[in-house]
C-alpha cells in the first residue's frame, strides 16, 4: 500500500483550498478539536489547521475565530473564503485591547506562528506593546542609512576627524554591515569585526574602528533609535605604546631622500610639510589654498584640535615646497586626492611605509611620529619650549613637557658657556693688580 506523501506547509495550503487531507491527518486534526474546550478553543496542530472552517453559508458572520490552548493569545481567524490568518490578541500596557496579524495559515507553519506570538508575549512582559515594537523595527534604519543621513552630518559639525570616520566607514564597514538594520548588529558581529581587522592590521587600527562603531551607536542611542550599544561589552586591544618615538636627524635625512624619489609626489610632499611645520595630519591633508599666504609666509588652520585658529609660520623650505605644487589654480586643496581635484588627499600611510622601507628605517614610523620628530628636533636645536608650544598649537605648556629632557643638552651647553665665561673672568681678575697697589 502506497503511503500518502507528507505535506509541506505549501501543500497544506493547497489542501485547505481544496478541503482535502489524507484520512490519517484528518483524524488527528479532528481529535485535537474534540479534546478542546469547544470547537473553537483547542490545542492547535498542523492537521487541525487544515480543517478550520469559515462562517456557514448564509451566516451574517464575517469570520470565525479559533483560539490556541497551546499558546496564550494565539488565534486563527477564518473568513468566508476559507482562508485562515494567524493573529495575536492581547491587552496593551495602556489597557487597550489589540490584535496583531502574524501571517497566513498554511503559508507559514504553526511553529513559526507560535514563535512570533511568544516573542510578542515577551515584549508585553517587558511592558512594551509588540505592535509598537514591530512598527519601530519597520522604521529601523540600516547602518548605511543611519551613517549617511545622521551620523556623518553630525560628525562633520562636531568632530575635527570626521573625514577619518567617513574613510573608515567606507573602507571597513559599508560593505560588511551597510545593509543590516542597526538593531540586528550584535556584540558577536563586533567581536568578529575586531578579530578580522586585527588579522592584517595593528591593534590601534582595530581599536579606532571599534571606537567609530561605538560612536555611531552612541548617536543612535541619543536619538532613541536603538537601546543597546553592541560595542559596550567588547574589550579593546591593548596597544603597544610608541613611547615618545622621535626620529633621529640621520633617519630624517634618509626619509626625506626616500620621499623625494617616491612614486606619489603629492603624498610625499604632504608628509614633508608635516615634518617642516609640526602640524597635525588633518591640518595638512585638508589644507586649502585660500588659507595659505606665500607672500607673508603663513598658513591659517581654522579648525585645530583645541578649537582655536592657528597661524602656522612657514619656513623657506615649506614655502618652496608649496610653490611647486601643481594643484595651485586647479584645486581648492593644496594636496588633492587621486580621485578628483575637489577632494583632499585621504591617506598617506602607504607612501610613508614605502619611504620608511626605502630609507632602511627599521623602527616603525607613524604619521604622527613626524609631529613628535619636528618638535624634538626644534628643541634639540635650541628652540625654547615656549616657542615649541606655539608651533604645536598647544593651549598649555603641559603637553610640551614631554620634550623637556631633549633640551638638557642645549641647556647644558648654555651653562657650560656661562661657566667658561665665569672662569675667564676669574683668570683675568687673578692677573690684574687691585687698585691702589
Amino acid at each position: 500500500m502506497t503511503k500518502s506523501p507528507k505535506k509541506t506547509p505549501t501543500a497544506r495550503a493547497a489542501a485547505i483550498a481544496t478541503g482535502g487531507l489524507p484520512p490519517k491527518n484528518a483524524r488527528r486534526g479532528q481529535q485535537a478539536m474534540q479534546r478542546g474546550k469547544s470547537k473553537t478553543h483547542f490545542h492547535f496542530n498542523e492537521d487541525a489547521m487544515a480543517l478550520l472552517k469559515g462562517p456557514a453559508p448564509g451566516s451574517s458572520q464575517k469570520s470565525v475565530e479559533y483560539t490556541d490552548e497551546g499558546c496564550p493569545g494565539l488565534k486563527a481567524e477564518v473568513g468566508r473564503s476559507g482562508q485562515g490568518t494567524y493573529l495575536f490578541r492581547y491587552t496593551a500596557p495602556n489597557g487597550r485591547k489589540r490584535g496583531m496579524r502574524i501571517g497566513t495559515v498554511g503559508a507559514m507553519t504553526l511553529a513559526e506562528a507560535r514563535q512570533i506570538a511568544l516573542a510578542a508575549r515577551a515584549s508585553l512582559d517587558r511592558n512594551v506593546d509588540p505592535q509598537d515594537e514591530r512598527d519601530r523595527l519597520k522604521e529601523m534604519p540600516t547602518l548605511d542609512e543611519w551613517v549617511r543621513r545622521e551620523y556623518l552630518p553630525w560628525a562633520q559639525m562636531n568632530k575635527r576627524s570626521w573625514q577619518d570616520d567617513k574613510s573608515r566607514y567606507e573602507n571597513h564597514l559599508a560593505r560588511r554591515w551597510g545593509g543590516m538594520r542597526l538593531c540586528d548588529i550584535s556584540s558577536r558581529d563586533v567581536e568578529r569585526l575586531k578579530a578580522d581587522t586585527f588579522k592584517g592590521r595593528s591593534a590601534a587600527t582595530a581599536n579606532r574602528l571599534l571606537t567609530l562603531v561605538s560612536a555611531i551607536f552612541r548617536e543612535a542611542i541619543n536619538h532613541d533609535v536603538v537601546k543597546i550599544n553592541p560595542v559596550a561589552k567588547v574589550k579593546l586591544f591593548k596597544e603597544k605604546s610608541d613611547g615618545q618615538r622621535y626620529m633621529t636627524a640621520d633617519e630624517v635625512g634618509r626619509l626625506m631622500a626616500a620621499l623625494d624619489a617616491d612614486e606619489n609626489p603629492v603624498a610625499a610632499d604632504a608628509l614633508k610639510l608635516l615634518l617642516l611645520t609640526a602640524c597635525r595630519r588633518e591640518e595638512i591633508l585638508q589644507l586649502e589654498w585660500s588659507a595659505v599666504d606665500l607672500v607673508q609666509g603663513v598658513a591659517k588652520i581654522e579648525r585645530t584640535k583645541n578649537g582655536h585658529v592657528h597661524w602656522v609660520q612657514l619656513s623657506d623650505a615649506a614655502i618652496e615646497l608649496l610653490k611647486r605644487q601643481p594643484s595651485k589654480g586647479k584645486s581648492i586643496y593644496v594636496f588633492p586626492g587621486r580621485d578628483g581635484v575637489d577632494k583632499p588627499i585621504n591617506n598617506v600611510r602607504k607612501t610613508l611605509e614605502r619611504a620608511q622601507k626605502a630609507a632602511g628605517i627599521t623602527e616603525h614610523v607613524h604619521v604622527h611620529t613626524l609631529r613628535h620628530t619636528a618638535a624634538s628636533l626644534a628643541v634639540q636645536n635650541g628652540v625654547s619650549l615656549y616657542v615649541v608650544q606655539s608651533m604645536l598649537a598647544h593651549k598649555t605648556a603641559r603637553m610640551v613637557q614631554r620634550y623637556a629632557h631633549l633640551n638638557d643638552t642645549t641647556v647644558r651647553s648654555g651653562t657650560q658657556a656661562l661657566a667658561d665665561a665665569v672662569t675667564r673672568a676669574m683668570k683675568v681678575t687673578a692677573h690684574t693688580p687691585a687698585a691702589g697697589t
